[in-house]
């Protein structure tokens, strides 16, 4: 059996004529019926995530530019795995910065290279709570090193898989909610001893 890879991109993920740029992508229109209540809905989720005046406008801007990508992924569905990879990238630079101004000497400040010891150092230093990675609050079945594994493991694979290798779609409605998630931590960073 002779099985033949196809080397042309889908029409719904071809650059798209300039008369369809505020054409919703059909798999949104698809999945959810009514393109204008749907679109505002969404707008409206996006707008509602905001990061705290104590956070640095360096991160804000990041942070904004992840939303505005979101947004447009209503028009170009694959855009919402470019939105999250940035989102998890703002996450991680903001745990840098932060943690650049809580330590002054070089060499330790190498110690947090990484993501895995970014997260440390803020869970650590009491910036994050464990519950502060889930959507869920009642996360008492897993003993405190399999939690501290599986929020590094989520984290690091999540962040990877975006970068690197995205495996699928997403559900477009749920990301807001993961882009939620982030902001609320990153916001919780910023608001510890500042």
């Amino acid at each position: 059996m002779n099985k033949t890879k196809t080397t042309s991109v889908h029409p719904v993920d071809a650059f798209k004529d300039i008369s369809e740029l505020h054409v919703p992508d059909i798999r949104v229109t698809y999945w959810t019926g009514g393109v204008d209540r749907n679109l505002n809905l969404f707008y409206e989720n996006i707008k509602s995530i905001v990061l705290d005046e104590c956070v640095p406008v360096e991160i804000k801007i990041q942070f904004e530019t992840a939303k505005n990508v979101l947004l447009y992924s209503f028009f170009a569905y694959r855009m919402s795995t470019v939105a999250k990879s940035y989102a998890y990238s703002v996450f991680e630079r903001s745990l840098a910065e932060r943690i650049k101004q809580d330590i002054q000497d070089t060499k330790a400040l190498k110690e947090t290279k990484g993501l895995k010891r970014k997260l440390q150092y803020a869970l650590d230093k009491g910036w994050l709570l464990k519950n502060d990675f889930f959507f869920v609050s009642d996360i008492s079945i897993l003993r405190d090193q399999e939690l501290l594994d599986f929020i590094y493991k989520h984290f690091l694979d999540k962040r990877n898989e975006l970068a690197h290798e995205p495996k699928s779609l997403d559900i477009l409605w749920q990301v807001p909610e993961e882009l939620a998630l982030l902001g609320r931590m990153i916001n919780k960073v910023w608001r510890a001893d500042t």
